[in-house]
């Protein structure tokens, strides 16, 4: 008896067959992925984390420093403005 049937289309018991054959691959797939990463959990390097929170450190240092000199120029213009009144 041929695998395909006359309609051209596999028999309805051989696509079950490779329908169950295809959910066992991919539970199978799926507890190893599961496992892989049970055991290697994605995380980022120390190195990369360190070298991230100095640099934002810095750019933090970077703007406290802008404003306070931004603050001091305000108010020693401020200040020659008082001197020019009087």
């Amino acid at each position: 008896m041929p695998a395909v049937a006359s309609t051209g289309y596999p028999s309805p018991r051989k696509s079950m067959a490779f329908a169950k054959r295809m959910v066992l691959v991919g539970l199978t797939g799926f507890l190893l992925a599961v496992v892989f990463l049970g055991l290697f959990p994605l995380e980022a390097p120390r190195v990369f984390m360190n070298q991230r929170r100095t640099a934002e450190s810095i750019r933090e240092l970077n703007r406290a420093e802008y404003d306070y000199v931004h603050k001091v120029a305000v108010k020693a213009h401020q200040f020659t403005q008082l001197r020019q009144r009087r």
